[in-house]
């Protein structure tokens, strides 16, 4: 059984690192000195997640950020909804959500209502966005859904390895474009990141079964992208300064002020 390699970030994530194949040459040239960057933001992103403890019921919306998961994550979704007793769910698209692709059907607003169903009598208000070419494109799109419906604060699940941090980072810079600032609390998908069961990008159902990896070991290739998103001329990510300035206006929020 292949066993999980902990090794230091300066050899992982160095040009000839384990990850090395996710980084363009000068990235991972220079991805050390960018690595205590991503940890100190990935530390604030995850601490934020405690503060769902402090969120009043019925205040805030629930949105589903899909992606390359094992299992299929609208339950856990619809139970967390359920129990902070959210006015809307919102189901991001999917990028693999084209046509003739099952994933299309399950992130159907249909098949979201079916979910619902089996929930008993449970009437959750939803929307449900079917495609998205990308996790920018499902950042506008609930930005904008935040905006019109008027939400006081939003929950965003996603898998651990693609929330931690480019998912929040991406949906925090799509509602600081439209100038909206409301508590986003992350919560992980509920899964052990440690296990080999996330396929990888190929079409061959038998080269995804034997290059499964972990969240832990996919999550190299977010930090590339962090990198890269974070510091275009018209960024895609907030930055670290970004992250710092709303945890402090988060701090001085009535949701959670001591």
């Amino acid at each position: 059984m292949k066993t999980l390699e902990i090794v230091p970030y300066a050899r992982v994530y160095g040009p000839a690192g384990r990850f090395g194949q996710y980084f363009p040459p000068v990235v991972a040239a220079t991805a050390s000195k960018e690595i205590e960057t991503l940890q100190c933001y990935m530390i604030g992103v995850v601490g934020l997640g405690s503060l769902l403890l402090k969120l009043p019921l019925g205040r805030a919306g629930v949105v589903l950020f899909p992606g390359i998961l094992p299992t299929k994550p609208l339950p856990d979704a619809i139970k967390l909804a359920e129990n902070l007793e959210s006015p809307l769910l919102l189901v991001a698209g999917h990028h693999r959500a084209g046509p003739g692709d099952t994933t299309e059907a399950y992130y159907s607003a249909s098949n979201v209502q079916a979910e619902l169903g089996y929930f008993g009598q449970l009437k959750l208000p939803f929307l449900s966005q079917g495609f998205a070419s990308r996790t920018a494109a499902q950042a506008a799109w609930t930005a904008e859904l935040v905006e019109e419906h008027k939400l006081e604060a939003l929950v965003i699940m996603a898998a651990s390895a693609h929330l931690y941090p480019r998912a929040f980072g991406t949906l925090l810079q799509a509602l600081n474009r439209r100038g909206r600032r409301i508590p986003l609390i992350p919560v992980p998908h509920p899964m052990n990141p440690f296990v080999r069961n996330v396929p990888c990008w190929s079409n061959s159902p038998e080269e995804n079964t034997a290059s499964r990896c972990s969240q832990v070991e996919f999550h190299g290739g977010d930090h590339q992208r962090v990198l890269d998103y974070s510091s275009r001329a018209d960024p895609e990510v907030a930055s670290l300064d970004d992250l710092t300035a709303y945890g402090l206006w988060l701090a001085e929020h009535p949701f959670f002020a001591d």
